[in-house]
Order: structure tokens, then sequence, then C-alpha cells
């Protein structure tokens, strides 16, 4: 068994030995998913309410608020009552690059905290079928004959996708179109209508368009080919050893202001539900790897990641206000 591995289920037996006190607060909870229905978020959102709920003894609903690149469901419950009863379920990757690329934030930068590290989503760059190229090494020389020839869908203007276009155009000294869609469900379908070149997607939607040849997909960004699609090149096997997709990783998150005894009853009723084996197999069957952490550490990979984003969107000389 991996070091990785090792962790995780030394910190989901912690969390399963750990006695959940029941909250005395029986207000149904509420997971914001700041994305659209359908993506990776949505499906994960919804796996975890229906395990948390009888560990809980409350109702879970799941809301889904998207729109302007997480930030109108990140703004939700920034402004919610402290009290445990609303959370965000967001891409990391999202949320730490809002306050570094957004000036004007319609919450404060440190109006959240982390309640947990969920799961991590790899991301594949998948064309259209009808694309002129058919391989990633075709597809980039298209790109550099053919500078801002490409048009990739994203999840919007600063979103994780976004930047990650960007570090390839530098990369390979060419540029691409952006074209932002508020939703990965959305970005695919634009794709496979023809709208948009390629998009960067996780697995969600896009491993069965190409099973269906509706779809093409150049390369994955995992560490290792998908079991979803094994057929797919990752980009360190394409000779990629620096970052070039940015990881997704989903966390929930509370106002900031939570009493950490709340904070901590979630975080070990979640630890408990991850561990049910129906969840893990559903989320392995939508290409989500566990990633459960504990509070302090969901919070240090937090502060972390979003130190290290500003440094690349620095490097990047990217503003969006």
């Amino acid at each position: 068994m991996s070091s990785l591995k090792l962790k995780f289920v030394m910190l989901l037996a912690l969390a399963s030995c750990m006695p959940i006190a029941v909250s005395a607060n029986t207000a149904p909870l509420s997971i914001v998913v700041a994305a659209t229905p359908g993506g990776a978020s949505d499906i994960l959102a919804r796996l975890l309410s229906q395990k948390l709920q009888p560990i809980l003894k409350r109702t879970v609903v799941v809301e889904n608020k998207p729109g302007a690149n997480a930030i109108v469901g990140a703004t939700y419950v920034a402004n919610a009552q402290a009290d445990g009863t609303t959370l965000l379920l967001a891409d990391k990757t999202t949320v730490a690059l809002n306050p570094v690329l957004q000036k004007k934030l319609p919450y404060s930068a440190k109006a959240l905290r982390a309640v947990a590290d969920l799961a991590r989503i790899d991301f594949f760059f998948a064309a259209r079928k009808e694309a002129p190229y058919h391989t990633w090494a075709e597809m980039l020389s298209y790109a550099k004959r053919n500078p801002g020839r490409v048009s990739v869908a994203t999840t919007g203007l600063g979103s994780g996708s976004h930047i990650s276009l960007e570090l390839m155009a530098r990369k390979f000294d060419t540029s691409f179109i952006n074209v932002p869609y508020k939703g990965m469900t959305q970005a695919v379908q634009a794709v496979m209508g023809g709208n948009t070149d390629a998009a960067l997607s996780g697995p969600e939607g896009v491993v069965a368009d190409q099973s269906s040849n509706r779809m093409q997909l150049l390369a994955v960004s995992s560490e290792s080919r998908s079991k979803l699609a094994p057929n797919v090149p990752t980009l360190k096997e394409l000779g990629y050893e620096d970052v070039l997709i940015l990881p997704t990783g989903f966390t929930l998150y509370a106002p900031a202001n939570t009493p950490d005894r709340m904070v901590d009853e979630l975080n070990r009723a979640i630890g408990q539900a991850l561990q049910d084996p129906e969840i893990l197999s559903r989320m392995d069957g939508y290409g989500l790897t566990l990633d459960y952490q504990d509070v302090a550490t969901s919070t240090l990979r937090m502060n972390e990641w979003g130190e290290k984003l500003s440094n690349i969107v620095a490097d990047l000389k990217i503003k969006l206000d």
C-alpha cells in the first residue's frame, strides 16, 4: 500500500473511531454547489448528501448556485448564518483564484473556512470529432501554425481551466480562444454542438462521448492513465513534467465564523460517510478519487494552494479587473 493510500486509510479510520455528537441543531443542512447540475461537484454533493443524512440525523439538501466562476455560490455561503447549516462545495482551485484575480469580490477573501477536502478529479483535453487533428501532437502543431484559432471551452474567466489554458499557451508559444461557460456540462455540449473546438473537462461527460465517437480525448492530466479512458495518454507520458492543467479538488467550506466544534463535527461525519463502499464505488465510476482530509490539513492546503496560485497568476500577468 502506498504511503498516500495509507494516510487516507488512517484518516478514515480515525474519523470512524471518534464519536460524532449529534448537534442539537436539527435544521436542514444545505450543501450549495457553485456549479450547474450534472458536473463532478454536483455529483459528489448528491452522493455525499445521501450518506450524511443518517449520520447527522438531519435533512441534507443540495442547492445549485452557479455563476460568475463560483462567486455566486461563494457569496451566498459567505453571507449565510455561521451555524453549521450552510456549506459550499466547490473546486478548491477556483475558490483560491477568485481573491487573487478579483479585487472587488462581493465577499471577503477570508469569509470562508475549510471544512474538509473531499475528492479530486483529473481533466481531459477533449476535442470535437471533426477537428483537423486527432492526437495531442497534431493539435499542438495546428495551434502553433494557427495562433488564436483553437477555441477551448472552460468553466469561466479566472477558473482553473482558464488559467490552465493560459499556462498551455505560454508553454507552447501560441494562443487559444477561451470560451467561458457556467459549468462543464454546457462546455461539453458546446464542443459536441460544434460551437467550440475543444474543452478542458473532467471525465463525467467526455468519456462517454468518446466511447460513442462524438468526441476525441487527446490527453489527461493524471499521473497515470485514467481507468475510465485507458487509451488516452497522460501529459506526463507526452513529455511534460511541469503543470499544464491545474489540479481540480473539491472542498467543503463554511462561513468563516462557524464554531470549531461544528466544523469538527461535520468533518468527522464526512469522514464516516466517505467510508461507505457504495459511495466509494460510485465516485470511482465518475472518475472521482477520494481525497478526504481533516480540518487542519484542509485549511493548510487551502492557504498553501492560494499562495502558489497567486504566484502563477502574477507570473502569467493575468488581471480580470
